[in-house]
């Protein structure tokens, strides 16, 4: 235990740059204020997605309070914050367990395999908080005051956020660990674990979706109870995941001996999945780990046309276009984080449209009918495939990628327009995929005429191209080149974040407005795509002007 809670210190503060930044602002104090600005706007960033959230749970425990229900806000919470951890967990769990630089040092020490697992969980966990904080946090505090809880409400509170991601990340944990050590055979490694994580992921997305629809298509009296007990609507959210009740009901009944039995229950649950994963760590981990970093040659007999073909010269900007996608294909965790979200947001739309029922989908489909329906309904669209394309951080990571070897960059004969180019290209070539698959998915749910369909479409793409000029600007203001681990180029990069939310902002407030103040569909699509499309044009201006700059002073 001593040699696992030391390395996991260790690798704590390799993870976040503590130290370094320790001794930085030591020597320079606008370190601290840049990164109290940095906050300050992945704050003003975050804030209007989660006051939306804040206001939602407020709304929820008022509404079920008529009912006795109202704890149910805290399941939903939990359910919400272990679904994301599952579904988005898994390639952060390979790459920290498999991929970062310190493994081929750590597996030569004296150390056994679960203590190495051990202290990479550690720090997965940690940064699973964050997440969870957002999620959890909210209904806890509006739960607790608005029942004017006690003492023992926020103790026992304090321990559930402290273990509510464990089993989510145990499970995920023990899967990735499996994967691993199955997919690690032959040439192709790489491809095998890739198609069996996204195998994994849509799985458990699918079982997700499932048993909570199952769990919503009750009878009248499972209806009855679930809205006259509080239990009963708890239970129902948490069917998709048990121990979501379980944590609750402690919580709700803190002041008797049955909310300390279901924290028991909770904490005592929670130690299983530790032990499980221990034990199938100490076992597999090894045989999952060897060879991971290694590349195989193709040794491939070439004919002389082919020789002549590959050896031609081309366009400096499409050779950057397929360097780009060379980069993201040869790194399944780079793959993974900006290709998954592609096939992602079409995949969750389809679920509910085929598991849910087909009185509700007949509903909708009247609403949308109706005046202004289509053209309301064609803007929703527009506006989850813009979210699709804003959520993509293949643009706002795309120098972030290179890491130490964008000195590479700087020195090649290709200017920084070109090289900026490339990557505007790239990603839109990725992000239009997206636009296209979430647009036709929406608009064949909710079955959106075809010209409705397609200008839904072209509205996305226009706004789709400033999103990518604005992601590739913040890359290039603060382009994280340093990392062991390629997850810390992306999930961790706050380049993403601050540009996911800023780029689901304004084209949203655009759609919003546009759907508010102008009646007329082709006007209101006229004025989006002028104003997309003008916005376009003035971007890529600053974006080759900027890069002309910037280009010289970014050091690995």
């Amino acid at each position: 235990m001593k040699k696992t809670i030391a390395l996991f210190k260790i690798m704590l503060d390799s993870t976040y740059g503590i130290s370094s930044f320790k001794y930085k602002a030591s020597k320079n104090h606008m370190e601290v204020l840049k990164f109290i600005g940095l906050m300050l706007i992945l704050v003003v960033s975050l804030s209007p997605m989660l006051l939306g959230y804040i206001v939602y749970i407020e709304s929820s425990y008022k509404g079920l309070q008529s009912y006795g229900a109202q704890g149910a806000v805290i399941t939903l919470g939990v359910v919400l914050s272990s679904t994301l951890i599952l579904i988005l967990g898994l390639f952060y769990v390979i790459s920290t367990f498999y991929f970062t630089s310190d493994m081929e040092h750590l597996i030569t020490l004296p150390l056994r395999p679960a203590q190495i697992l051990g202290a990479k969980f550690g720090v997965v966990l940690v940064s699973e908080y964050i997440t969870e904080l957002f999620i959890v946090l909210p209904p806890i505090i509006i739960y607790g005051i608005g029942e004017g809880a006690g003492v023992l409400y926020w103790i026992y509170a304090l321990i559930g956020i402290l273990i509510i991601p464990v089993i989510p990340l145990c499970i995920i944990s023990m899967i990735a660990i499996v994967v691993m050590r199955v997919t690690n055979i032959g040439k192709k490694r790489d491809l095998y674990r890739t198609i069996g994580s996204l195998v994994v992921i849509f799985a458990l997305m699918g079982i997700q979706f499932y048993i909570q629809n199952v769990a919503e298509r009750g009878g009248i009296q499972k209806i009855s109870n679930m809205l006259f007990s509080e239990s009963g609507l708890i239970n129902v959210i948490a069917s998709a995941y048990p121990p979501a009740a379980w944590i609750s009901k402690a919580l709700i009944q803190s002041n008797g001996i049955n909310g300390l039995v279901m924290l028991l229950f909770f904490l005592a649950a929670s130690a299983v999945f530790l032990i499980l994963f221990e034990y199938l760590g100490e076992k597999f981990f090894t045989g999952g780990y060897m060879g991971s970093g290694s590349v195989e040659a193709k040794r491939k007999r070439i004919t002389d046309q082919k020789f002549v073909k590959e050896t031609a010269s081309k366009s400096k900007v499409m050779a950057v276009f397929w360097r780009e996608f060379n980069i993201l294909n040869r790194v399944p965790v780079f793959f993974i984080n900006n290709v998954f979200i592609i096939v992602m947001v079409p995949f969750m739309f389809l679920m509910m449209y085929f598991l849910s029922p087909g009185e509700e989908m007949n509903e909708l489909v009247n609403i949308i009918r109706a005046p202004r329906g289509i053209y309301i309904a064609s803007l929703v669209a527009a506006g989850i495939a813009i979210f699709t394309a804003a959520a993509n951080m293949t643009p706002s990571t795309s120098l972030s990628r290179e890491g130490a070897q964008f000195f590479v960059s700087k020195y090649i004969p290709v200017s920084p327009h070109d090289q900026i180019l490339g990557k505007v290209l790239h990603s839109f070539a990725l992000i239009s995929v997206g636009d296209l698959l979430a647009s036709f998915t929406v608009g064949f749910i909710i079955r959106l005429p075809l010209i409705h369909l397609l200008t839904s479409f072209l509205i996305s793409a226009a706004a789709s191209w400033a999103i990518i000029e604005i992601g590739l600007m913040i890359d290039l203001t603060r382009p994280l080149l340093v990392w062991d681990n390629p997850q810390k180029a992306v999930k961790q990069n706050l380049n993403g974040v601050i540009s996911m939310f800023f780029n689901a902002l304004w084209p949203g407030l655009s759609l919003f407005a546009t759907g508010r103040l102008i009646s007329n569909p082709v006007f209101g699509y006229t004025l989006l795509l002028v104003l997309f499309l003008a916005l376009d044009i003035i971007m890529y201006k600053v974006l080759m002007s900027y890069a002309q700059k910037r280009y010289a002073d970014i050091e690995p």
